[in-house]
């Protein structure tokens, strides 16, 4: 009886908490392309996202073909910071 009981508790918790391991997530990503005036792919592109309301910025580099990913981004306004050697 005393294992029935235990296996019942168990049960019970396990399906009262279940739903916490599916919840979503409360972060956006942002992925894209730099690119030059030509369509060119920029490599080593430095780009900086920032939330001008909390102060808080993002960087990344851009992959050898100009491809970013910035992952783990509170949701809000940002302004995108492109910058690369040479370009303007």
């Amino acid at each position: 009886m005393q294992l029935n009981r235990s296996a019942l508790l168990a049960c019970a918790a396990f399906l009262l908490t279940s739903d916490l391991c599916f919840a979503q997530s409360f972060y956006a990503g942002l992925r894209g392309r730099v690119t030059d005036a030509s369509g060119g792919a920029v490599a080593g592109a430095s780009l900086t996202l920032l939330n001008p309301t909390t102060g808080i910025s993002v960087r990344t580099v851009a992959n050898d073909q100009g491809e970013y990913v910035l992952q783990a981004v509170n949701p809000g306004a940002y302004d995108l910071y492109v910058e690369s050697a040479g370009m303007k």
